[in-house]
Formats: C-alpha cells, structure tokens, sequence
C-alpha cells in the first residue's frame, strides 16, 4: 500500500499515515513524543508541538537538552510555553 501512495504522489496521505504511526509510537512509549513534537512542528502545528515537548521533557530521553539549540525548533523558541520548556530543562532560554 505505502508503495501505491508514493508512485501516486499523494503527500496528504503519505502525511497522514506518517503522524498516525508517529501518535501510535509516542502513545506506547513516551520517550517518542520528541519525534512527535519534531514532526508537529514540521507541519507548522506549535500548539501540538509545544504538547507533545512537554510530554517528551516528562519521558527524559537522553537527546532532549538538543532542543535548546536544534534549529527545528526556531519557528517556536520565541513561545514563552518553549522557553518555559527550557527553563523546566535548566537550560537557557
């Protein structure tokens, strides 16, 4: 099936097959609610990012300080829910 959707170019559903598996894979363990977040904010969704951030900063992964300065987070570094997050982290915000 996924090979169908890619040889159609249907990018609405590659998108949405993509979040569900994502959703899928942060609701069994937590620790993947960065990747959530990450893809969130790739679709411009900050609101759901900064959720699925703050679920992540919870799970503790050990790559969860690389928000400070990854720069797929600047569409949102400037939110005071994002520097909220950092601040939680010990982390400059």
């Amino acid at each position: 099936e996924l090979e169908q959707i890619v040889a159609k170019g249907d990018e609405r559903t590659l998108r949405d097959n993509a979040r569900k598996a994502i959703e899928k894979a942060a609701h069994s363990r937590p620790e993947n609610y960065l990747g959530l977040s990450r893809f969130y904010a790739i679709s411009g969704e900050k609101e759901r990012s900064l959720t699925a951030l703050e679920k992540a900063v919870e799970a503790k992964p050990f790559v969860i300080p690389f928000v400070a300065v990854d720069p797929l987070w600047d569409d949102v570094r400037g939110d005071p829910r994002f520097r909220a997050i950092l601040k939680r982290m010990n982390l400059p915000a």
